[in-house]
């Protein structure tokens, strides 16, 4: 369309497309050249119908895509986890406590039961087997195993210790009858006693764990006496 048609079309698009869009100023007005249309922007308007589809604000649209994209994490309660931590390691301490009188307590049962239920064998060697010790290059000791009649029933055991014995050597031993793998040597059993010193480590452990419960004690009683002293 030409100038002149042009400033008809424009009054018209101004009163029924733009609705309450405010008017322009003359510094602003768009200018189209000769021969071309103005083509109508919906950005030169202010009606909320026009500028968007949604009923939601920016900044609304702009969390909940946030929120989509990476989820929450929540904080971590130092107090709580510090005292799994402790609560763990008090746990872990008694087990080896345990473990090191349960130990003890049945080396010091086989020694008994051997020297006061144990009869003599003849124990044969059959085979040693060479213990790697550190990178595996050396050789730490051997591990042995004998073959034995007791109460008319032959048996092949390991041979208690690490010396190496040649195929074939005969040893005098001592063994349970009932327990066949209750065996060892009689120069062996001659040099072992049941002694205390097997509950040293334990006890040591044992003493450990109650100084750090008595500790977590005084502590959590000193901080309950806190905050009743706050509250009041």
């Amino acid at each position: 369309m030409q100038g002149g048609g042009f400033r008809i079309v424009t009054p018209v698009l101004r009163a029924c497309e733009l609705g309450s869009a405010q008017p322009v100023r003359s510094s602003a007005r768009l200018k189209a050249p000769r021969g071309r249309r103005l083509r109508y922007h919906p950005r030169i308007t202010t009606d909320p119908d026009i500028h968007s589809s949604s009923s939601e604000p920016p900044e609304a649209a702009d969390d909940r895509v946030g929120a989509l994209r990476g989820a929450g994490v929540a904080p971590v309660n130092v107090r709580r986890l510090g005292q799994a931590l402790v609560g763990l390691s008090l746990v872990a301490l008694l087990a080896v406590a345990v473990v090191f009188f349960a130990a003890g307590a049945h080396k010091n049962n086989q020694i008994d039961d051997l020297k006061r239920h144990g009869v003599p064998v003849t124990i044969t060697v059959t085979g040693c087997l060479g213990l790697a010790a550190g990178s595996g290059s050396n050789v730490a000791g051997y591990s042995c195993h004998g073959r034995f009649t007791l109460d008319g029933q032959k048996y092949d055991e390991p041979i208690p210790g690490t010396t190496l014995y040649p195929d074939g050597a005969q040893l005098h031993g001592v063994a349970v009858p009932g327990d066949p793998a209750l065996v060892t040597t009689s120069r062996a059993l001659a040099t072992e006693s049941t002694s205390n010193s097997v509950y040293v480590v334990p006890a040591v452990l044992t003493a450990v764990l109650v100084v750090a419960v008595g500790l977590i004690l005084v502590l959590w009683r000193r901080r309950s006496r806190r905050s009743r002293s706050q509250r009041s």
